[in-house]
């Protein structure tokens, strides 16, 4: 059994590293060269690699070419050798890599950024979505210590870019009919929420002051804290309406899971 892993090992470290010493353990034939048969299985290895990511970041590649997207690819392969059975999570280092790769324009950066969290909401975990009508059936004194759960599949994302309207136009890759948009930078970072709703996946632009009721909602704050965290920074008459509107058009979308109270 030793023998077997110690074979099996040397030829991981092959595959990834190109460390030589599992060639004299592979029988020699006439019609290709000991280099040649294992080197098939190292370029599978990238091919496979490289088709995952290449589903997994579609605008990326989109926007780079193929010849472009295959040799960062190996880049990234070479840097995060897979380690695991599973390839489901094998890109979630790209935005690190790229962040920390020399000379890399920061929207290819961002793309990466908003691609991988987009692509895995379809598969987060499932829950129950609230609907306007268990809103509305709540009495009226439980909103003062109401806390709410965002659906599973939600996430937040912070980009300088109009990144997402970048994304959808090298996403459909019919550039005469969906042409891309030209970049534009936000000093202030532009959040964004993403999730799952009707088995699709969704993004919505927030402004500050739905920022302020996410991270409250996050933190496991009640309604009240919400609104009192908002009148901070707007006007005290306008706080009701705009909590109260702001909740109804996400529990509308499906990003409300629980009430409790």
């Amino acid at each position: 059994m030793s023998n077997l892993r110690e074979l099996q090992e040397q030829f991981q470290k092959y595959i990834h590293q190109q460390k030589k010493g599992i060639e004299n353990k592979i029988i020699d034939a006439p019609q290709i060269t000991v280099k040649e048969r294992v080197d098939i299985y190292r370029e599978g290895y990238y091919l496979r690699l490289i088709d995952i990511l290449e589903r997994e970041f579609s605008a990326l590649r989109n926007l780079l070419g193929k010849e472009q997207f295959d040799a960062l690819c190996h880049e990234y392969i070479d840097a995060y050798p897979s380690t695991h059975f599973s390839v489901r999570t094998y890109g979630k280092n790209m935005v690190t890599f790229l962040s920390n790769r020399p000379n890399t324009d920061p929207l290819h950066v961002e793309l990466a950024k908003f691609e991988w969290p987009f692509g895995k909401v379809i598969d987060a975990p499932d829950a129950p979505q609230l609907t306007v009508d268990d809103m509305a059936a709540l009495p009226a004194e439980a909103w003062g210590n109401l806390h709410l759960e965002f659906h599973p599949s939600m996430q937040l994302v912070s980009l300088h870019f109009n990144t997402p309207e970048i994304w959808q136009a090298l996403f459909n890759n019919n550039p005469e009919e969906f042409p891309i948009p030209e970049r534009v930078f936000f000093e202030n970072a532009q959040d964004w929420l993403l999730w799952r709703f009707n088995q699709r996946s969704h993004y919505l632009a927030i402004n500050s002051h739905h920022k302020i009721m996410v991270d409250a909602i996050l933190s496991n704050k009640s309604f009240s804290d919400i609104c009192e965290a908002l009148c901070d920074q707007m006007d005290v008459e306008q706080v009701a309406q705009f909590a109260g509107g702001s909740l109804r058009d996400w529990v509308n979308s499906g990003l409300v899971s629980r009430f409790s109270y």
